[in-house]
């Protein structure tokens, strides 16, 4: 089964969250600040908005805030429906990030002691 990643492009934030929601309930932004305090206030990571029935949107931090992250999509071939996504990915933070943060960190306990 052949899989594939690709770059979609990249998703540019100011608020320092995300939200993944099926485009249909985009017009909802007087609930949204219902639930976005928790957020807001860093409380929680996550949010889970419900819609009403299956309909579900998710709302999260977004890494280290504002900043423009990256977008993949794995695909594979799915029998007859063909190439389908089947993955999605966001790098908030990415590995070699990570690692910088986390020496900056030790650097930082080590200067303290």
């Amino acid at each position: 089964m052949k899989k594939n990643r690709t770059l979609m492009g990249t998703v540019g934030v100011d608020s320092a969250r995300l939200i993944i929601v099926d485009p249909r309930y985009v017009e909802f932004e007087e609930e949204l600040s219902e639930w976005d305090e928790g957020i807001s206030e860093g409380e929680v990571d996550f949010i889970e908005i419900p819609f009403g029935g299956n309909a579900n949107g998710i709302l999260f931090r977004s890494g280290l805030g504002d900043g423009t992250y990256e977008v993949y999509a794995t695909t594979h071939e799915v029998g007859a429906w063909g190439k389908r996504i089947t993955k999605v990915e966001i790098i908030l933070i990415d590995d070699e990030e990570l690692d910088l943060y986390r020496d900056d960190c030790a650097n930082k306990l080590q200067e303290t002691s």
